[in-house]
């Protein structure tokens, strides 16, 4: 695969993934990153497959006996709950990183975390022996199996990786203490870890494959794989939890497999409610999944995750120490919204790129293009042709017929063109001429060769960077040279309607043909451009069509945002800080999407964290300015995001306010208007932002808008054009039968009053809805 260091091979098959935590406080986030996850495994499996041949239990379908799975579960004593309760002290005090990492960590805490669920008696020996604790099921469970199968001789296994035998308290000697006094013959029990090496271990085996050693203790590690003691074994029990699911299959493989003489086998687990056990479990059994579909002759699944954790993040503790599975679903919950907001954040990039090509980039270019072609036709037309005579002259006469009296020309002519016959005659192109400086040569070679000097007489200064020099002319086009420093080489420009560029070599003749080159594919330069105008008018179609699409994956986001609002009012994270709700996830959207908007619509690169500075007051958020086309009037438009409005000002005062209003009243802590506002603001258009409404600015201002634009008080005109504006001209007002009032000195300047009175007629109006125009269908849709 050609990948010459570890980071090639990760972008191909691995993935990074952040997982967003609670802090410690519960009430904010942080991030954590971690290689985790493994994708494009059919053609990881692919090369894998290449030295690997795989086969599985239920493609060979060997002759094993049929295994049981019982699963034992046992409650939690008060003392292990009161632990369980103080893990997630411990893990808050790593987390905001009070502790020192030697002396306190997540993977102590795992650990103790797995000792208390086996038995709280290895957290401290003091503590009382619950008899209905999960090790005294097993010990229960064993003595059961053991008497049942007496006659038989059949055998069982007990894996725990944990609390192996030592001179301190340890759960191996504390069962088979128990089975001893239940009457099992302490002859009959053995622990793995008696071996001292292989030779021993074979015997035990032995002796537990005929029926000698019937109660077998050991840990994954030395009675895992190797392990051939299944002739009588009957049931197999695991009182703890492994990390690897791979570990648990060799577990199940000491028992279903070749040479059991029992048909029916049986396999029990053992795990304490609402502790590790149980989330460890369930850990397992989705690692597994995986494992499953990757090692397999079929093609596997595409994407994996990890399966080599050997801790509990903060999130999984705090749930299992609080027994509240909605932390589990929220960190999930996170994850999954991020995703999506980045890549609804990618999405609106690329439409924003796109609409900038649809408006400026590919209009632009098509007419470019559509002038290049003009100039290229008239470039062929005004190409100087080649010179053709008859082949069936003498070169040298025609060398004497060409000659000419003018000291200033060359009149040699030299073959250029291959021949190209027309009936008994053949036409033959010719050199035509070379100028330089003013004097013209018609002999290729001369040229060639005065050419080639004149180039070599220029000086560096006068074609270094960025600096080209006119030497001459060459079949109607200006001939310019400059010194390319990068290649060392020297280029020549043929100036027409275009510009046309090649490079000069060494060679006297070489360089004329090289010219000629150029000048020949125009028309081939042509037809190339002319399929580049079609080719751009089909990207500016397309483009148009896929501006109009809409995030695909909006109403996922939308179903996601919303539930992890709801859960974070559940966990009741927000109560006690207003302001935090306030600036929920919700209204971080909102703020990131008019950040968005202005740095696209105004050209500007604010950043989101620059926010508050820029806008401390949310109430009072300005978006749009603008002024009518005389300048006259101002137009402000500005967002609330306390009351959820959006006001139009002109001239600071209100003209109209849009009320963004809730979708579901009995729940209005969701905050859905904020999704009504952020999707609102994906859509602004700034033309239409800025539109006011005639009716509402006739009402609050009196004015009315002309055909250009501009805003006017149609009653300060002179309608009738006896030199008293229209406002106090009665004669005026009663033929028009106009009912405007008595108009006062004092109501000359009322746009106060009238505000005070918008004012209050807005108030009386408070908790009525208003009806939204859309701007757009699309938007309708997506709000």
């Amino acid at each position: 695969m050609h990948h010459q260091h570890f980071d090639s091979w990760a972008s191909t098959f691995g993935e990074t993934v952040t997982a967003i935590e609670l802090n410690p406080e519960g009430n904010g986030y942080r991030s954590k990153t971690r290689f985790a996850k493994f994708f494009n495994l059919p053609e990881l499996m692919n090369i894998v497959k290449q030295f690997m041949d795989i086969k599985t239990a239920d493609v060979l379908n060997l002759p094993v006996p049929n295994a049981y799975y019982e699963t034992i579960k046992t409650k939690p004593t008060e003392e292990q709950k009161q632990i369980l309760e103080t893990f997630s002290e411990r893990a808050d005090r790593v987390r905001s990183k009070q502790v020192d990492s030697s002396v306190d960590n997540m993977l102590l805490i795992t650990n103790d975390g797995k000792k208390m669920a086996l038995d709280q008696r290895l957290i401290n020996p003091l503590l009382p022996d619950d008899p209905n604790s999960k090790v005294n099921a097993c010990v229960s469970n064993i003595f059961s199996v053991w008497d049942k199968y007496k006659e038989k001789k059949s055998t069982q296994l007990v894996f725990c990786d944990m609390s192996t035998p030592s001179s301190e308290f340890n759960i191996y000697d504390d069962i088979k203490g128990k089975l001893v006094k239940l009457g099992v013959p302490e002859k009959e029990i053995e622990f793995i870890h008696n071996a001292k090496n292989n030779k021993e271990k074979d015997a035990i085996f032995d002796k537990v494959r005929n029926g000698e050693i019937r109660v077998l203790l050991g840990s994954t590690q030395k009675m895992g794989a190797g392990t051939n003691c299944q002739d009588k074994l009957i049931a197999i029990h695991d009182i703890d939890v492994p990390w690897r699911p791979a570990d648990l299959e060799q577990r199940k493989g000491r028992i279903v497999r070749q040479g059991n003489e029992n048909d029916d086998v049986y396999i029990f687990r053992y795990i304490t409610e609402n502790t590790f056990d149980a989330y460890l479990f369930q850990t397992l059994e989705n690692k597994q999944k995986y494992i499953s579909q990757i090692m397999t002759s079929k093609t596997p699944v595409r994407v994996a995750e990890d399966v080599d954790e050997a801790t509990l993040n903060y999130a999984e503790i705090k749930a299992l120490a609080t027994g509240n599975p909605f932390i589990r679903e929220k960190m999930d919950l996170d994850v999954e919204v991020s995703k999506l907001i980045m890549l609804e954040s990618n999405f609106k990039s690329n439409i924003y790129k796109l609409e900038d090509k649809v408006i400026n980039f590919y209009p632009a270019e098509i007419e470019r293009l559509k002038l290049k072609i003009e100039h290229l036709r008239k470039d062929i037309e005004r190409t100087e042709p080649y010179k053709e005579i008859e082949g069936n002259k003498e070169p040298k006469d025609v060398v004497n017929e060409g000659r000419k009296e003018n000291d200033n020309e060359q009149t040699s002519i030299f073959d250029t063109g291959t021949d190209e016959k027309e009936g008994n005659k053949e036409k033959i192109s010719k050199f035509t001429s070379l100028t330089l400086t003013g004097k013209k040569y018609n002999d290729k070679k001369i040229a060639g060769e005065f050419l080639i000097n004149k180039i070599k007489s220029i000086k560096k200064e006068e074609v270094g960077e960025g600096k080209e020099t006119l030497i001459g002319q060459y079949r109607n086009f200006d001939i310019y040279v400059f010194y390319d420093s990068f290649f060392n080489r020297y280029k020549f420009k043929l100036k027409g309607e275009e510009e046309h560029y090649g490079e000069f070599g060494t060679d006297e003749i070489g360089n004329i043909t090289r010219m000629d080159n150029v000048l020949d594919k125009l028309p081939e330069r042509l037809e190339q451009t002319i399929g580049d105008v079609k080719e751009a008018e089909k990207q500016l179609e397309t483009a148009k069509l896929e501006i109009q699409k809409k995030f695909p994956q909006a109403e996922l986001l939308k179903e996601k945002t919303l539930r992890l609002a709801e859960v974070n009012n559940l966990l009741d994270m927000e109560k006690g800080d207003i302001k935090e709700n306030q600036d929920g996830i919700l209204l971080k959207e909102v703020k990131k999407e008019l950040i968005n908007f202005i740095n696209n619509e105004y050209g500007e690169e604010n950043r989101v964290e620059d926010f508050e500075e820029m806008f401390p007051n949310i109430s009072d958020i300005g978006v749009a300015f603008t002024t009518t086309p005389d300048g006259e009037h101002e137009i402000q438009v500005s967002l609330d995001l306390i009351h959820y409005k959006r006001n139009i000002y002109v001239d600071n005062t209100l003209i109209e306010s849009h009320a963004y209003t809730y979708y579901d009243k009995e729940n209005p802590a969701i905050q859905k208007e904020l999704l009504q506002i952020k999707s609102d603001i994906a859509c602004w258009n700034f033309n239409e932002l800025v539109s006011v409404d005639e009716g509402k600015l006739k009402e609050v201002l009196g004015l009315v808008i002309d055909e250009d634009g501009n805003f006017y008080d149609p009653l300060a005109k002179d309608m009738d054009l006896d030199g008293v504006a229209d406002r106090y001209d009665a004669d005026f007002r009663d033929s028009n039968v106009l009912d405007i009032g008595d108009f006062e000195k004092k109501d000359r300047n009322s746009v106060l009053e009238k505000l005070n009175h918008f004012k209050e007629k807005t108030e009386r109006q408070n908790g009525k809805e208003m009806e939204r125009i859309d701007k757009a269908a699309e938007c309708k849709e997506m709000i």
